[in-house]
C-alpha cells in the first residue's frame, strides 16, 4: 500500500481496475458470472472461435430440486475448470460473482430461478457446496483459490419491480428474529461453511440502511462475526443507487465514504473511483480503510501479475452463483437460484463455489462470487423495482431464511467475493451497510476475500451527494464496486473529509488478497497449478453428461395418474408435441447464461426417441391468442400428447416480476382443450418414457392465486400475523393452503421410511447455577461448545423401495419444534439420496447436533432451544424426542 498513490488505490476499488505499470500491476476485470456455467454476461469473460460455448448447466432452482450436494459440489468444479481453461488463453476473469443465495420467499420473484429456493438450510447447503467446488481449495494449501466465487445479494433481497417499488429504493424491514433465522443463515454458511472468497452487497435497504453502507451487516457481521476471508463487493452501482435513489447522502464523496467505511472492498461500476479521493481529502474516510478494500481485493492473486500483464489475459473472477432464498414464484429470477429453503440454498452455493474455485490450497482455480447479499427478490413487481425496493426483514427472518446460505458460501465454500444487492434493508442500502457487509461478511464468517456493487446515490436517495455515497459504502466494507462509482467520487470523498484514506486501503488490501490467492502475479499461467487446462478441457463428453445428469436429478414429478407415465417408447407410434416452449432453445438455458456447447430444444429430445408432430398452439410465450384446431387435431391423432407450456424471462427476469401466478395468457385454455381432445394422457415431463425414475423434490412453494391477489411482494415478514390475515412465508411458517408444497416430488416406485435407531430423550446437564434448574423454562440459550458436542446423535433409518422399478430417493428429515418463539412449524434438518433397486434396503444414517439442528432464532435474533418434545418426520414416519433438563 504505501507504494501506491491515493489515486492508484482508488483505481483498484472499481471492477474494471487499473494498472500501475511501474509496479508491474495489470489491469483485471473482476466481473465474471457462473450461475450454472461460465457466462459471458460480464465483460470478464468473452467467448470466439477458440472457445465457441461452455457446458450449461439446469438453472440453480432445478439443480436444488435434486437435494444432492455432491452434485451442486460437482458442478462447481466442472464451471471453475473450464473457466482456468478459459483464463488460460485469455477469454475469461477468476473472479466468478455467483452464486445467488438469496431466500425465494414468494414466487412473483422475477429472480426465484437463480437461486437455491426457500428454505434456509437447503440453500445454505447449495451455496457452501456450490461455492467448495468452484474455489477447491486443498488440503495443502487451503487458502489458493481456483477461482473465487462471491455469494449475492446480502441481505433479505428478493424484490426487482413489482407494483412500482424497485430494488433500488426497497426498504426491506426485516426483524431481527427474520433476519437470523431466514435470511441471514445462506450467507453466514457461504462465509463459514464455504469460506467464500467475497459477498455481494444488494441494492435494496435494510430496515432504513442501505446494505452495501451498513457497517453491521458488513464489518461487523461477515467481517467481524462470521470472519470472511475476501472482499465485500457491491450490485452494479448500488454505492451510486446509494446516493442517487436513496439519497442516503448528501453528496457522492459522502456515500463512497459510508460504503467503504461500512466495509465494501470493490465496486461494481465507476462511482468509488470517482468520488472516493474527494471523500479522503473531504475527512470522510480515512484512506487506511482503502488500503484495506484494496487488499481484499487482491488476496486471491500471488505474484502472477507481471506475465499476465505482459501477455494481456483477462480476468479470473466470477460473479456466481446466485443464492438468494426465492420465497415468491412472482419473483422474475428465481430460476437462477436453488430455491425456498435455506439449508438446500447453502448446500447448493457452497457446493457450486468450492467446484468453481477448485482451491487445494490457498490458490483458487477462479474467483466465485456468491449473490445477491440480501434480502433481495424483488426485480420489477408493480412499480416497485430492485433499486429502490427496503426489504423490511425481521432479525429473526434474516438470521434463519436470508442469510443461511450467504453465510454457507463464505465458511463452507470459503468463496472469494459477495455481492452485495441494489435493494435497501430496512432502510439501509446493503452495499451501505457496515452491519451486513463488515460485522457478518467479514467479521462474524470471516470472508477471505471482496464484496461488491453500487447504487445507493441515484436511485435509493440514501445520501445527498455520490462521495457521501462512496465513503459510506466503503466504510460499510465494500470493497469492490460493480459499476464507476466509487471511481468517479471516491477522491472527493477522501478531499472531502468524509472518508480517511486508511479505509481505502482497507478496501483495497482485500480485494489484492483475492487475486493473490488465485495466483495472478504467480507468473506464467501455463506453469500453474491449473495451466495445462485448455479449449480441449471445455464441453467435454463428461461435463455435458453431468449436466444432463443434474437435469435428470432435478426434474419434479407433481402429478401421475394411474398407467399415465412412463410411456412406452416402442408402444407410442405417434407423439404430439404441443406448446409454445417446445421448440424452445434459449429458455431452456435460462438467465446469466453463457454460450452452451449446443442447443436441444425439447422437441428435438422427442423426436429421437419417437415420431413427432408439432403444433405450437400459441405463437408466443404471451399467449394473447391461442391456436386451438391444429393442435388439437394432431392430439386426436397421436398415441399420446405432451403439452410443453410455461413461462420464459419475458415474463419473470432480472427486474421483472410477475403480477400473478398462472401460467401466461391462454396457456390454461390451451393446456384444457388439449386434454379433451387427446387420446393418451397429457405428459409435462422430460422423463415420460421412464428412461430416468425422477427423484426431484420442489424446493420452493407454490402458492394459489389468492396469496398473490392477497399479499403484497413487499412484506418480509416471514411468520403469519393473525391480526392482519398475512398468512406467512415459505414451507416453515405459511398457514394458508398450496397448490405445490416445499418438498413435493413422485417417483415412478415407492419407498418406505422405518426406524431402526434413534433416542427418545435428551437430557442436558446444565451447570447447577443455571436458571433453569430451578426455575421451568421453555427454552435456554445456546450451549457451551461442549455440551453441545456431547448432545449430538444419530438417527438410522431404513429405506426400502417397495415399488416396481429400480430408482434413487431423496429422504427429507425435518423437525418440528416445541411451539416456543414463534418456531417453524416444520423445519428441514437434512436430506441424503439413496439408490435403490426394486425391493431392496439400505440404512441411512443422519447426525443430529441439538445446537444448529433443533434450535431456534428467538424475537430478538438470539439462538434458542426449545425444551419440550421436538417432532422429527421422514415421510410419513414421525419420531418424537423430548429435549429436557437434567
Amino acid at each position: 500500500m504505501l507504494r501506491l498513490t491515493l489515486q492508484e488505490k482508488i483505481t483498484f476499488l472499481v471492477n474494471k481496475a487499473g494498472s500501475v505499470s511501474r509496479l508491474g500491476i495489470p489491469s483485471y476485470e473482476w466481473w465474471s458470472e457462473a450461475l450454472h456455467g461460465v457466462s459471458y454476461v460480464g465483460p470478464g469473460t468473452h467467448f470466439s472461435n477458440v472457445v465457441p460455448g461452455a457446458t450449461s448447466f439446469p438453472q440453480p432452482i432445478l439443480t436444488a430440486a435434486s437435494f444432492n450436494v455432491s452434485l451442486f459440489y460437482a458442478i462447481g468444479q466442472v464451471v471453475s475448470n473450464e473457466a482456468r481453461a478459459m483464463y488460460n488463453v485469455g477469454l475469461a476473469g477468476l473472479t466468478y460473482w455467483s452464486p445467488n443465495i438469496n431466500i425465494y420467499r414468494d414466487p412473483r420473484w422475477g429472480r426465484g430461478q437463480e437461486t437455491p429456493g426457500e428454505d434456509p438450510l437447503l440453500s445454505s447447503r447449495y451455496g457452501s457446496a456450490y461455492v467448495r467446488g468452484l474455489q477447491e481449495t486443498g488440503d495443502s494449501d487451503p487458502d489458493r483459490l481456483k477461482v473465487a466465487a462471491c455469494c449475492k445479494h446480502y441481505t433479505a433481497y428478493d424484490v426487482d419491480n413489482w407494483k412500482g417499488v424497485d430494488r433500488y429504493t426497497f426498504d426491506a424491514k426485516v426483524t431481527k428474529q427474520d433476519m437470523d433465522d431466514t435470511y441471514q443463515p445462506p450467507f453466514k454458511s457461504c462465509v463459514i461453511d464455504g469460506n467464500v472468497a467475497s459477498v455481494m452487497c444488494s441494492y435494496n435497504k435494510v430496515n432504513g440502511k442501505p446494505t452495501c453502507a451498513d457497517p453491521d451487516l458488513l464489518a461487523g457481521v461477515i467481517r467481524g462475526e462470521w470472519k470472511l476471508n475476501g472482499y465485500i463487493v457491491s450490485d452494479c452501482d448500488s454505492v451510486d443507487v446509494l446516493y442517487k435513489n436513496q439519497h442516503y447522502t448528501e453528496s457522492p464523496e459522502e456515500a463512497a465514504a459510508v460504503s467503504i467505511a461500512a466495509g465494501l472492498d470493490l465496486d461494481c461500476g465507476t462511482f468509488l473511483g470517482q468520488h472516493t479521493e474527494a471523500a479522503v481529502k473531504g475527512g470522510l474516510i480515512n484512506e487506511s480503510a482503502i488500503d484495506n478494500a484494496v487488499s481484499n481485493n487482491s488476496n486471491v492473486v500471488s505474484n502472477e501479475a507481471r506475465a499476465m500483464y505482459n501477455v494481456g489475459l483477462a480476468g479470473l473472477t466470477y460473479w456466481s452463483p446466485n443464492i438468494n432464498i426465492y420465497r415468491d414464484p412472482r419473483w422474475g429470477r428465481g430460476q437462477e437460484t436453488p430455491g425456498e429453503d435455506p439449508l438446500l440454498s447453502s448446500r447448493y452455493g457452497s457446493a457450486n463455489v468450492k467446484g468453481l474455485q477448485e482451491s487445494g490450497s490457498d490458490r483458487l482455480k477462479v474467483a466465485a462470487c456468491c449473490k445477491h447479499y440480501t434480502a433481495y427478490d424483488v426485480d420489477n413487481w408493480k412499480g416497485v423495482n430492485r433499486y429502490t425496493f427496503d426489504a423490511k426483514v425481521t432479525k429473526q427472518d434474516m438470521e434463519d431464511t436470508y442469510l443461511p446460505p450467504f453465510k454457507s458460501c463464505v465458511v463452507d465454500g470459503n468463496v472469494a467475493s459477495i455481492m452485495c444487492s441494489y435493494n435497501k434493508v430496512n432502510g439501509k442500502p446493503t452495499c451501505a451497510n457496515d452491519d451486513l457487509l463488515s460485522r457478518v461478511i467479514r467479521g462474524q464468517w470471516k470472508l477471505n476475500g471482496s464484496s461488491d456493487r453500487s447504487v445507493l446515490l441515484k436511485n435509493q436517495h440514501y445520501t445527498k451527494t455520490p462521495e457521501e455515497a462512496a465513503a459510506v459504502s466503503i466504510a460499510a466494507g465494500l470493497d469492490l464496486d460493480c459499476g464507476a462509482f466509487l471511481g468517479q467520487h471516491t477522491e472527493a470523498a477522501v478531499k472531502g473529509g468524509l472518508l480517511n484514506e486508511s479505509a481505502i486501503d482497507n478496501a483495497v488490501s482485500n480485494n489484492f488478497a483475492t487475486l493473490f490467492r488465485l495466483g495472478f502475479f504467480d507468473g506464467d499461467p501455463s506453469e500453474q497449478k491449473y495451466g495445462k487446462l485448455g479449449p480441449k478441457d471445455v464441453c467435454t463428453p463428461a461435463n455435458q453428461e453431468l449436466a444432463r445428469e443434474t437435469a435428470r436429478q432435478g426434474i419434479v414429478l407433481l402429478k401421475n395418474n394411474p398407467t399415465s407415465l412412463p410411456l412406452s417408447a416402442t408402444a407410442i407410434k405417434s407423439l404430439a408435441v404441443i406448446g409454445p416452449n417446445a421448440k424452445a432453445t434459449k429458455t431452456m438455458i435460462g438467465n446469466y447464461e453463457g454460450t452452451p456447447c449446443r442447443y436441444t430444444t425439447p422437441l428435438d429430445g422427442l423426436t429421437a426417441l419417437v415420431p413427432t408432430v408439432y403444433s405450437a398452439g400459441c405463437s408466443t410465450i404471451a399467449c394473447g391468442t391461442v391456436q386451438l384446431e391444429d393442435a388439437k387435431n394432431i392430439a386426436a391423432l397421436a398415441d399420446a400428447t405432451m403439452l410443453i407450456v410455461g413461462t420464459d424471462l419475458s415474463i419473470e427476469a432480472e427486474s421483472k416480476d410477475r403480477l400473478d401466478l398462472h401460467l401466461p395468457g391462454q396457456q390454461p385454455l390451451l393446456v384444457s382443450e388439449i386434454a379433451k381432445a387427446s387420446k393418451g394422457p397429457p405428459a409435462i415431463a422430460d422423463v415420460i418414457f421412464g428412461f430416468y425414475n425422477p427423484s426431484g423434490r420442489l424446493p420452493m412453494t407454490w402458492y394459489p392465486q389468492a396469496f398473490a391477489d392477497k399479499v403484497p411482494m413487499t412484506n418480509m415478514n416471514m411468520r403469519p400475523d393473525p391480526e392482519t390475515g398475512y398468512p406467512g412465508r415459505s414451507y416453515r411458517f405459511y398457514t394458508g393452503d398450496t397448490v405445490y408444497s416445499f418438498g413435493d416430488g413422485l417417483s415412478y416406485s415407492k419407498f418406505t421410511h422405518r426406524l431402526v435407531r434413534a433416542p427418545e430423550q435428551i437430557s442436558l446437564a446444565l451447570q447447577e447455577n443455571h436458571i433453569c434448574k430451578s426455575v421451568e423454562c421453555k427454552s435456554i440459550d445456546t450451549l457451551s461448545e461442549k455440551l453441545c458436542q456431547e448432545s449430538v446423535f444419530d438417527i438410522h433409518l431404513s429405506v426400502k423401495n417397495v415399488g416396481p422399478m429400480s430408482g434413487t430417493h431423496t429422504v427429507l428429515m425435518f423437525s418440528t419444534p416445541p411451539a416456543v418463539h414463534s418456531s417453524p412449524t416444520k423445519k428441514l434438518l437434512g436430506f441424503q439420496k439413496v439408490d435403490l433397486q426394486s425391493q431392496m434396503a439400505e440404512i441411512v444414517k443422519f447426525q443430529i447436533d441439538i445446537c444448529s439442528h433443533l434450535s431456534v432464532v428467538d424475537e430478538h435474533g438470539n439462538t434458542k432451544l426449545g425444551l419440550g418434545e421436538h417432532v422429527l418426520h421422514v415421510g410419513d414416519l414421525k419420531h418424537t424426542l423430548n429435549v429436557v433438563v437434567a
